[in-house]
């Protein structure tokens, strides 16, 4: 095994556009979801043909809403049962307004170094129509916060075709993401999901999406912005 991925399933809120396999709120099942976690990684132990893990990716739902007792309890098991590559790849997503300066540091310590944030947004108004737990500030706050607690190793989510959203926000929010100077960027056109409230809000005619041509501008707009920063698309998801 080189490579391993770890759902945890838990968010503080559903995002109207989020078809993803997360459940809001659950906070008495945490503890025992993570203590059933460790079980299934040390059942499947490491065989002496295994390598140690290259990749660890933490992802869900919304890993950070766990306390960083257990998210470190979790990374320190799989180091005991396959322990990790020298430049082992360490990463999980977090939501700014789950995680704080104190808890990075705590995560970056314990072996954490990569981080992942949902930005989805830096404008208000986008954030609002996602149903997102977070505002702008805290957006930009959080990325800083990964910095000043050593993760050199930060990509950032956002989301486009989003309700109302002008080619022209696009590249505002774009732009601001560059501020941030980011490694990594995952930028994904929205796409709507049964069982969303997106959906549902869509059958009822109560979704505003931009059209064929405005999303073909962000596209352009985004190809030009990437380029220009000497960002290059290595993988297309959607």
């Amino acid at each position: 095994m080189s490579s391993l991925y770890i759902h945890i399933p838990f968010c503080k809120s559903k995002c109207f556009y989020c078809s993803f396999s997360s459940f809001a709120g659950m906070q008495s099942l945490h503890g025992r979801y993570c203590t059933a976690l460790q079980k299934e990684i040390r059942t499947r132990h490491r065989k002496q043909t295994d390598t140690p893990l290259a990749t660890l990716f933490i992802g869900g739902g919304t890993p950070t809403v766990l306390t960083t007792k257990q998210l470190s309890e979790i990374i320190d098991t799989c180091d005991q049962v396959y322990g990790f590559e020298p430049d082992a790849e360490i990463s999980i997503e977090a939501n700014p307004g789950t995680i704080d300066v104190a808890d990075l540091q705590i995560l970056r310590d314990s072996g954490l170094n990569r981080i992942s944030f949902g930005i989805q947004s830096f404008l208000e108004q986008d954030l609002l129509e996602l149903d997102r737990a977070h505002n702008s500030a805290e957006g930009m706050r959080a990325v800083e916060n990964a910095r000043h607690a050593g993760f050199d190793n930060i990509s950032l989510d956002l989301m486009y075709g989003l309700p109302s959203q002008s080619p022209e926000a696009w590249q505002q929010n774009l732009e601001q993401a560059f501020t941030c100077e980011p490694e990594h960027l995952s930028l994904y056109q929205l796409t709507i999901e049964k069982e969303t409230e997106f959906y549902r809000r869509l059958q009822k005619n109560q979704l505003a999406l931009p059209d064929e041509d405005a999303i073909v501008e962000m596209d352009e707009v985004t190809e030009l912005l990437c380029e220009k920063h000497a960002f290059s698309r290595y993988e297309i998801s959607n």
